[in-house]
């Protein structure tokens, strides 16, 4: 059995296919208001070829399984928000039943086998969706299924006909971190068996709260909950659900399963923390599939052979998340996020992936700065002025835009705030005045708050020229053949040299007339000599020729444009 980053055979043949065919692939997330609207929602897609099943959000994508069509063997697929999927597991075998924590996938990888699927065995794997760094969990010949995780903790069900619920630490040594992710990982520790005995144990869901699961004595199934996964103190939620897949899943305050009674199915409802139970679901439909964010109960609804739909239920009521054209099921919340199997680009035929968010913050805007001036002198002042819209231009008043500023775009350093202008002139708006001494990035950034996400404007970069005094003479009066001094101050502090360049007062005659220019004499360093703020630089020189000249100086570096200082005339005897 291998365990690949990029995709094998089937997979390399499935981007040939995919690039071959140019199916598209929606991945614009619509941003919308408020889940009250939800019904109003416009889900985005991943469509590959062939059939995608169980999306499980994670925090910055969705996992998948990838059925191409042409093996029977499934694949771990992987979609950014933002971004094109990719092949996470390929292999001999199928790769099925992806679980997710915040950036780790879980899943099922099933040898080959040449009977029944479901009873082939398997290893369950862990994999770090952004670096694609995996760790083997358990390798027995062993059925498993279901596996889930919640931080670093995985779980599912092991065996065939009287199967164990057993867990794994992922961060064994408490330290905060995934232990297969460190540079030096501690020695791995072995599985666990949370729940075990005569009977069936199946269909594990860990939440922050505890752990549920269903347990199968003959034909009675149970519902059952426990607040510390660990410590064999339960709850029986269910005594008898009347299904043989109540498939529970536990989030938050809530545990959610399916449960059939005089022919019926609900989604039962128990709030762990008042202790209450209630129920979803028309009792027209067949209920199942339920999956719940600690809020909010999505499940899917089947009509008799018409098509099956994803309801949504929120303390602001029950909508249809999508219409009933074309079938839905296999819903999922996860990281703000609902995603789900999705048939109607295909018109009834193979599945996608649907998905749309519920408190994803909206993003915000910040077009370029921009500045009054591109090049400035040493501490001279400067505007930079910008607006801050959201996603749709509309401007955003009253919002907190703070300044940073960097030597190198690398290091940035808060260096002001301000709220944006809540004027009906220029709404949105703000401005700041920097007077930077060095050449200077600067950019805008806004925090996550009132429904948008935390935004960086491109930087702007103002460029500075470095302050030079006019240079003086000592002494004032100064002879030719004899040695004087030539002093000035730079801005900022500079060691080394500074250069200065002479010219003299020339006078020529060209067609019987008489001209004066300045012509360029020599030029010569300055040894700088460093105080707390500023540099002083010292010359000794002799001038060879009485008459009149003028001295300037020149200074260049990488962080200042280049800078000529005032000129100083003096009269050579």
């Amino acid at each position: 059995m291998t365990h690949l980053h990029h995709v094998d055979d089937r997979g390399e043949a499935t981007r040939r296919s995919l690039a071959r065919v140019c199916l598209t692939i929606v991945l614009v997330l619509l941003f919308l208001p408020a889940p009250e609207a939800f019904a109003a929602y416009i889900p985005s897609f991943i469509s590959l070829p062939g059939e995608q099943a169980l999306p499980a959000p994670a925090a910055s994508g969705i996992a998948f399984q990838h059925d191409p069509g042409s093996t029977g063997l499934q694949d771990l697929w992987f979609s950014r928000w933002s971004g094109l999927p990719y092949a996470l597991a390929g292999g001999d075998g199928s790769q099925v039943s992806p679980a997710t924590s915040e950036r780790l996938v879980a899943y099922i990888d099933r040898a080959d086998f040449s009977g029944d699927p479901a009873l082939a065995t398997g290893s369950l794997i862990v994999v770090d969706q952004a670096s694609g760094r995996r760790l083997t969990v358990s390798d027995t010949a062993t059925f498993k299924a279901s596996p889930s995780l919640f931080r670093d903790t995985a779980v599912w069900a092991d065996g065939l006909a009287n199967r164990d619920i057993l867990a794994y630490d992922l961060d064994a040594d408490a330290d905060g971190e995934t232990d297969f992710l460190e540079a030096s990982p501690p020695p791995p520790p072995s599985p666990i068996t949370l729940v075990g005995g005569d009977e069936d144990q199946s269909q594990p869901s860990l939440g922050e709260r505890g752990l549920a699961w269903v347990s199968t004595a003959g034909s009675q199934t149970s519902v059952l909950y426990r607040p510390d996964p660990a410590v064999a103190i339960e709850t029986t939620l269910c005594v008898s659900a009347g299904t043989s897949k109540p498939a529970p899943c536990i989030s938050g305050d809530l545990v959610v399963w399916t449960e059939v009674a005089n022919g019926q199915s609900v989604i039962r409802v128990h709030d762990i923390v008042d202790g209450t139970f209630s129920a979803r679901g028309d009792g027209s439909a067949w209920n199942r599939d339920p999956t719940t964010d600690g809020s909010r109960v999505a499940w899917t609804a089947s009509y008799g052979a018409g098509p099956s739909q994803v309801y949504l239920s929120s303390s602001e009521g029950t909508v249809v998340v999508a219409p009933a054209s074309y079938s839905q099921g296999s819903a999922k919340f996860g990281f703000g996020a609902l995603a789900w199997e999705d048939t109607r680009l295909t018109a009834g035929g193979e599945a996608d992936v649907a998905f749309v968010p519920l408190d994803w913050a909206q993003p915000s805007r910040l077009p370029p700065l921009t500045a009054s001036a591109s090049l400035v002198s040493y501490a001279y002042p400067a505007t930079l002025r910008g607006i801050l819209t959201d996603h749709e231009g509309e401007s955003l008043a009253g919002r907190r835009v703070e300044l940073y500023a960097s030597p190198d775009a690398q290091a940035w350093k808060l260096s002001g705030a301000a709220l944006t202008s809540s004027s009906s002139t220029s709404p949105g708006s703000y401005s700041f005045t920097v007077r930077p001494t060095a050449r200077t990035h600067y950019e805008i950034r806004t925090s996550a708050a009132s429904g948008h996400e935390e935004t960086r404007s491109p930087s702007k970069v103002i460029s500075v020229r470095a302050y030079l005094s006019r240079p003086w003479t000592y002494p004032s009066t100064v002879r030719r053949g004899s040695r004087f001094y030539v002093f000035g101050y730079l801005k900022p502090r500079h060691s080394g040299y500074t250069r200065l360049y002479f010219y003299r007062l020339v006078t020529y005659r060209r067609a019987g007339r008489t001209y004066r220019t300045w012509r360029y004499y020599t030029y010569r360093y300055a040894r700088n000599y460093n105080y707390s703020s500023y540099t002083r630089y010292k010359l000794a020189f002799a001038l060879r020729y009485p008459g009149y000249y003028y001295v300037r100086a020149y200074h260049y570096d990488g962080s200042h444009a280049a800078t000529w200082g005032p000129t100083r005339v003096f009269y050579a005897r």
